[in-house]
């Protein structure tokens, strides 16, 4: 007498009519299963893909804005502590001429020394401080950037994964499965995991 492969995958009395919480009316046939979930991997293959391809959109959009805002911002520093640097030196000149030509020599010298140097000492490290500062302010953007785009990529493919399984009925039956044999209310063979 072999053994009855069919009584086991009976939707009705069977092991996994069992599983499946199935009973004559509601129960889920080997083909349902199989349909939803053939659906599920494809629906699941399709939304990796295109996760994939977004997020590798958004990430070479993100670190292309982030390095146009980059440079930007760095050739504006550049170019405001040339135009800062020029305008300070051209005062500077006109200010020893002026003194040269109305008062002599000695005071140009003296303010060229007392005022002129350690000026100009000022506004070299000004200059250098600002430049610094700005170049620290990219490099830490671009250090978050990398950290916050792999960040930001799980949490999309975890959030859409989910919505995929609600989708394609896959978190429904899932959730639904109940033990062979368990009197109590459905709470999902594998719900647990979902």
């Amino acid at each position: 007498m072999g053994l009855n492969v069919g009584g086991l995958l009976s939707t009705v009395t069977g092991l996994v009519g069992g599983i499946l919480g199935g009973s004559a009316p509601a129960g889920l046939s080997i083909s349902d299963v199989n349909t939803l979930m053939t659906n599920g991997v494809t629906a699941a293959t399709n939304l990796d893909k295109a996760v994939t391809t977004d997020a590798s959109t958004l990430a070479a959009n993100m670190t292309n804005d982030i390095t146009t805002a980059a440079q930007g911002t760095l050739s504006m520093a550049v170019n405001g502590a040339a135009a800062l640097s020029k305008s300070f030196l051209s005062d500077s000149a006109k200010t020893i001429t002026s003194l040269n030509t109305a008062v002599g020599g000695t005071l140009a010298g003296a303010y060229t020394a007392d005022v002129a140097g350690p000026l100009a000492a000022g506004v070299g490290g000004g200059i250098s401080g600002m430049l610094s500062g700005v170049g620290t302010g990219v490099g830490n953007a671009m250090a978050n950037m990398a950290t916050s785009i792999p960040a930001a990529t799980a949490s999309i493919v975890g959030s859409l994964g989910a919505s995929t399984l609600t989708a394609t009925g896959l978190s429904a039956v899932l959730g639904s499965a109940t033990v062979v044999g368990s009197s109590a209310a459905p709470t999902g063979l594998l719900s647990g995991l979902l």
